[in-house]
């Protein structure tokens, strides 16, 4: 009877074990189907839950399971530098509902790296940086609307996002208590000229990022803001980015 009592305590202990590893497994599988939202997840939203997920992995995650997204901004035609993009219908004549289209855009890859929150880059090194967007406009939008940065950023300032902001705010609030608060502020901090001329016919990427190995960079931030800008750009918006997290354009 003593043998049978200490065999039937071995098993007990054996599943007992056995049941924690499974509840713990199940848990775990549980947090990843709820932060990668299976069945109805977007590029957008499986690259945002990547870089959640890297801090809430501690850099077991790994590489950010992220890529640059096509979009083609479409009066009704394609756009043919693409391979396959998603395209946004607009009125070709309309130029806010153009404008619309890159600030929704702007915004998506600011959500898509983290809106900024500096605990979701503990684990990084370096600096990351992600072209979340590639981004034309076919020959009915181009033939037809001229823009220039101006336009652009004072839309932004303009423009509610939600009830709470306004698209500038949203995606440069971190830098009003450093004096970036309007167009005119932005463009003396960033060296932009909000004169120049957009030249619809090419290619833009939406891009930012963040630098943890240069906290001083933007006002000791580590950020660096999202930008619309041509491909050639590229470097010198970005030049303290030592890895692309999504692919670059």
């Amino acid at each position: 009877m003593r043998i049978l009592k200490n065999k039937r305590g071995e098993l007990t202990t054996a599943q007992i074990v056995v049941l924690t590893v499974l509840i713990v497994s199940f848990a775990v599988i549980l947090i990843f189907i709820f932060y990668l939202n299976l069945g109805e997840t977007t590029d957008e939203q499986i690259c945002h839950n990547s870089v959640v997920l890297s801090e809430r992995g501690g850099g077991f995650i790994g590489k950010l399971n992220c890529k640059t997204n096509e979009v083609c901004i479409s009066g009704g035609d394609d756009c043919s530098g693409l391979t396959n993009p998603v395209n946004i219908k607009v009125d070709a004549s309309d130029k806010d509902q153009i404008l619309e289209a890159i600030a929704k855009k702007m915004a998506d890859c600011w959500w898509m790296f983290g809106e900024g929150n500096p605990n979701y880059y503990e684990s990084w090194s370096g600096g990351h940086c992600g072209i979340c967007t590639s981004l034309e406009f076919d020959r009915n939008v181009y033939s037809r609307v001229s823009m220039t940065y101006g336009e652009l950023y004072y839309y932004l300032y303009i423009t509610p996002k939600d009830e709470e902001q306004t698209y500038f705010d949203y995606l440069f609030g971190d830098y009003e208590g450093k004096g970036v608060t309007d167009p005119n502020s932005f463009e003396k901090e960033f060296e932009f000229d909000m004169s120049s001329s957009l030249d619809l016919s090419k290619r833009f990427v939406i891009l930012t990022g963040f630098n943890k190995g240069n906290i001083a960079y933007n006002y000791g931030t580590g950020h660096i803001p999202v930008y619309f800008i041509p491909p050639s750009e590229i470097d010198s918006r970005a030049e303290l980015c030592e890895e692309f997290d999504l692919t670059k354009a």
